[in-house]
């Protein structure tokens, strides 16, 4: 209720160094990035970021490049601290993944 996520943005990752559709050199392809970035309502970027850190958890808070276009299409009121940013990868595994879920969850005033 206090954490807004965004979810589904597809990148398009294209290399178009050649105008020949044909081409070896044209890639296209659609992948979601493991990225997860929120805001919460009540607990501050900085405080999120210090508690997991605490907690052998990693992850940052700023603005990581987003541009004010991006801010405004989805409606963020970005903070002086920023979003906060989790990035998982291949190296990640499930319960990994569910165990940051479970502390966040934990978390004073988090729900």
């Amino acid at each position: 209720p206090h954490v807004r996520i965004l979810q589904n943005i597809n990148y398009n990752l294209s290399n178009d160094h050649d105008d020949d559709d044909t081409s070896n050199n044209k890639i296209q392809q659609q992948q979601i990035i493991p990225i997860i970035s929120f805001v919460h309502q009540q607990i501050t970027s900085q405080d999120i970021v210090k508690r997991c850190y605490e907690n052998r958890i990693i992850c940052r808070n700023g603005t990581f490049l987003t541009t004010d276009k991006f801010l405004d299409e989805y409606n963020i009121v970005p903070t002086q601290e920023g979003l906060i940013r989790l990035s998982f990868s291949h190296y990640n595994t499930l319960s990994e993944a569910i165990r940051t879920m479970d502390f966040l969850e934990s978390m004073d005033d988090w729900i």
